[in-house]
């Protein structure tokens, strides 16, 4: 992950590890692909990005799954669980709402096993355009 995305990404984790940076970042890498066309997809159908949100989320058996959702529903889904950590469900809530219209907002899940998961709240900044 090259600095400029280290800096833009905040990391909640219980229990932190050293390789949380480096497995969110392969884990973003995984699913690129899939984040970009969910991302037309939702632009295609009139929805604007200032509207949109990400979520991957990486299961302990290594499977990688992607949605796209409106922001205020990821804020309701993942700032009321209660099986994140308190801190990443405020960063979930408040990104959700401070975000602006040229960002897009990604939660990153990492299930590491026994009940722990690792959440990263990361902000995407540049042109998303819809290439038909």
């Amino acid at each position: 992950m090259d600095e400029a995305a280290r800096n833009t990404m905040k990391t909640v984790t219980a229990p932190a590890t050293p390789s949380d940076e480096r497995t969110f970042g392969d884990v973003l890498e995984v699913a690129a692909e899939a984040i970009g066309e969910m991302v037309t997809s939702a632009m295609r159908q009139g929805i604007p990005l200032g509207q949109l949100a990400v979520v991957v989320e990486r299961r302990f058996d290594g499977r990688v799954f992607t949605g796209s959702t409106l922001r205020s529903k990821a804020a309701a889904r993942f700032g009321g669980d209660p099986k994140l950590p308190a801190d990443a469900r405020m960063t979930i809530t408040e990104t959700m709402a401070t975000a602006g219209a040229d960002e897009l907002p990604i939660i990153v899940i990492v299930h590491q096993g026994e009940g722990m998961v690792a959440v990263a709240v990361r902000r995407e900044r540049g042109e998303f355009v819809s290439v038909s």
